[in-house]
């Protein structure tokens, strides 16, 4: 390191630094949970996640949403979400290993696509990015003309919280999780989760918009859109097209 490389930085900074790269918050991880199982938690924004991350996080979740965070914090061992990063761009780049993939109970929460839109609409608009003038019917034109075919690393941008939750899931085309639960029946399906991970906490329930029932912001247009866009959610999860 030059003279003006460290007058740059402060000490604190190159401490944190001299860590991190040489593994300490990786070791100091495992030695915090010794005897956490290897689990991943994939993310599909709008279904839950905010809940069920903040009820594992004391037990010992890493929440990782850079590929910084990864090589500097990740020892493939453990429990961990990647938010918005696309998992199956980590599967390829090797930053998830293989082994770890295959060791990790994978879980997921999905939730009937028609409800995701319109949760998503409402917390688009609280968050300011949408126009607050934009009725649902707009939204639903909006996320048609999205390219959801088109290959991402992240997720973490306006359009990639709409893409199909199938997308967040899947790798080379297939779902590669252990266990799909869904947000309908949450409570219920926590505890399939609690028992495989030798667990034991309480899902609260965060970071939700409320709204009327989904089915009164629908007419027969944009409930073709939906239906049409996330037609493979709809047959992957079994949600119904009809309401």
């Amino acid at each position: 390191m030059s003279e003006n490389e460290r007058g740059r930085w402060s000490l604190p900074e190159i401490a944190n630094k001299i860590k991190r790269r040489t593994g300490y918050y990786k070791r100091q991880y495992l030695k915090k949970h010794p005897d956490v199982k290897n689990a991943i938690f994939l993310w599909i924004p709008k279904n839950g996640g905010t809940s069920m991350y903040n009820a594992l996080k004391p037990l010992g979740m890493q929440y990782l949403t850079n590929e910084a965070a990864l090589r500097f914090y990740f020892p493939n061992k453990g429990m961990v979400s990647f938010g918005p990063l696309s998992y199956s761009y980590l599967l390829d780049s090797n930053q998830v290993t293989h082994s770890f993939h295959h060791s990790a109970y994978k879980f997921a929460i999905t939730r009937n696509p028609f409800d995701r839109a319109v949760s998503s609409y409402f917390y688009f608009k609280k968050n300011k990015w949408i126009n607050p003038k934009m009725d649902f019917n707009e939204f639903t034109m909006h996320i048609e003309k999205i390219d959801f075919d088109k290959v991402v690393s992240t997720y973490n941008t306006y359009e990639g919280y709409l893409f199909p939750q199938f997308c967040y899931i899947s790798h080379n085309n297939h779902i590669c999780v252990d266990f799909l639960a869904r947000l309908e029946t949450i409570h219920q399906d926590v505890e399939v989760i609690k028992k495989k991970l030798d667990l034991d906490f309480a899902f609260p329930h965060m970071n939700s918009t409320v709204h009327e029932s989904f089915e009164n912001f629908y007419c027969s247009e944009s409930k073709r859109r939906i239906q049409n866009v996330y037609e493979k959610d709809f047959k992957s999860f079994d949600y119904s097209i009809d309401f």
